[in-house]
């Protein structure tokens, strides 16, 4: 399985909940620069890996500027085939074995009329800022039945995402999944990156991937005395006639 941005930089977790303005997660902040229009909204486009986005990396993708489009604040990514957005997160801000909930309100548009679908794609690796070196850890290719959720319904198809090519308005869905923070570092040093990308495996996406207002948290294990308040609870069930 490809992984999307594997040869580039990337960004982290955290082990409570994240806030989305200290990790611009709705991509408000940073060097905007218009150099390009996306469906005639003004637009910071890279081909290539860019830093411009406060707290992320990207490539291959435009930075859009439309309140009236954004799901969240006034802006959003629009990622184009196996296009990538990604973040770093340092060793031991997430729990390993723990399991986070990670959702992003995505849509799909087809500016070029090209036809067919884009395709929401979480992965994530080991990364050794110091080094470079990367490990994967795992790709939740078109995460399919059962996987996740869409707008808090559970799936039943893989997350294919059918465009429109008139973007007057955008027609968002939250895209959530349960992830299980690996507990098998490769040593001192490595970083968990996660990955948010349009495509990296079949079918080929051809449709752009818009993403917005991310949200990660942990998912709180149930505590002691909860789980033997359940005991009880079950007992007492059981010696009812």
């Amino acid at each position: 399985m490809k992984l999307s941005c594997s040869s580039l930089p990337l960004i982290g977790f955290l082990a409570t909940s994240l806030s989305t303005s200290a990790q611009n997660f709705s991509f408000e902040n940073g060097d905007f620069s218009a150099n390009d229009t996306y469906f005639g909204s003004s637009a910071d486009a890279t081909p290539v890996y860019d830093q411009d986005v406060e707290s992320w990396d990207r490539d291959g993708s435009h930075w859009v500027d439309n309140s009236s489009l954004a799901s969240d604040g006034d802006r959003f990514l629009a990622l184009g085939q196996y296009g990538c957005a990604y973040q770093t997160f340092s060793s031991g801000v997430l729990t390993p074995g723990s399991t986070y909930r990670i959702c992003v309100d995505a849509a799909a548009a087809d500016e070029e009329n090209k036809g067919g679908l884009a395709s929401l794609v979480y992965e994530y690796s080991w990364y050794n800022t110091s080094s470079g070196d990367e490990t994967t850890v795992t790709a939740l290719a078109d995460l399919y039945a059962g996987d996740f959720t869409i707008d808090g319904v559970q799936s039943s198809a893989g997350s294919q995402i059918s465009p429109s090519d008139l973007l007057s308005s955008v027609d968002w869905k939250t895209y959530c999944v349960d992830l299980l923070m690996p507990t098998d570092s490769p040593g001192a040093g490595y970083d968990l990156k996660l990955y948010i990308s349009n495509g990296g495996t079949s079918p080929t996406p051809t449709a752009d991937l818009l993403i917005d207002n991310v949200q990660l948290n942990a998912i709180p294990e149930p505590s002691a005395s909860a789980l033997l308040g359940l005991s009880a609870l079950v007992l007492l069930r059981r010696k009812r006639p």
